[in-house]
């Protein structure tokens, strides 16, 4: 796996200007329709995917509201299924604290991390079915942002992250359903 290549990631319409022109001038983002299915979205990152590049998406639609993670929508399984291209599932823990859905700036304080996991084979995913896949892949999240979120604690002698939501590792059967 190339880890220098760049990618095109799926963007919901941004209302604010400054945002939007952010997105696609430094990203080349492919713009999803706000609250529907966007068929030519979706064959736009198919075809990123189809012809070896990378796209990159939040397979929950959105930030979340709490720091917790949200229910995974199955348009992520539709690219893994149609695309056969690996998974390879990246968790980002702070962005929320930091920055919290609804507020226009950033707080000046906070800690955030990203951390990767193993590219898992798409057929492994497909072969599960969507339900089961989508699951799985909420699991590997899920474990890799308790991860992160306990690592920002011990680095921050506890300061960060505050306790709140994001605190509740929803992988011991009380998960969000997978939403259409």
């Amino acid at each position: 796996l190339n880890w220098r290549r760049s990618f095109r990631g799926l963007a919901r319409t941004h209302d604010n200007r400054f945002w939007r022109w952010v997105l696609q001038t430094g990203y080349d983002c492919i713009w999803l329709k706000r609250d529907e299915s966007d068929i030519g979205a979706m064959r736009a990152a198919l075809s990123e995917l189809k012809a070896g590049r990378v796209s990159a998406m939040f397979p929950e639609g959105r930030r979340c509201d709490d720091g917790a993670i949200a229910p995974l929508k199955r348009g992520a399984f539709l690219l893994i299924k149609r695309s056969m291209a690996p998974v390879v599932p990246v968790a980002i823990e702070g962005a929320h604290d930091i920055w919290p859905r609804g507020t226009s700036f950033p707080r000046l304080r906070g800690r955030m991390l990203v951390k990767a996991a193993d590219p898992i084979p798409a057929q492994m995913l497909v072969d599960m079915g969507a339900d089961a896949a989508m699951e799985f892949l909420y699991d590997t999240l899920e474990g890799l942002r308790m991860e992160l979120r306990e690592t920002i604690r011990r680095r921050s002698k506890g300061v960060y992250p505050p306790p709140g939501p994001g605190d509740a590792d929803n992988r011991d059967g009380h998960r969000p359903k997978v939403v259409n």
